[in-house]
């Protein structure tokens, strides 16, 4: 199986999150979307949506074990284009 891997970065630290593993991009639009919408005292990717940007890092084989970074990270999400309104 075919797993795509993202990052979070937050601007603040100008550091990533250790990566995270998504069946497909769809589904990290959801995990991510839920994360970020998801209003909680310790939630810090709600309360700073600004700071926050999901990166794309590449795609790694449950089968053979091998991580395929791409060749420069590329923007997936902002975290401020997730948050709902209210």
């Amino acid at each position: 199986m075919i797993l795509h891997v993202y990052g979070i970065k937050d601007r603040a630290t100008n550091s990533f999150s250790a990566p995270m593993f998504m069946v497909s991009p769809g589904q990290a639009m959801r995990v991510f979307g839920d994360e970020f919408n998801r209003r909680a005292d310790d939630n810090i990717y709600n309360k700073h949506p600004e700071d926050y940007d999901v990166y794309d890092l590449g795609i790694f084989s449950t089968d053979s074990g091998r991580f395929s970074p791409v060749d420069d990270v590329v923007l997936f999400v902002r975290a401020s284009d997730l948050i709902i309104k209210e």
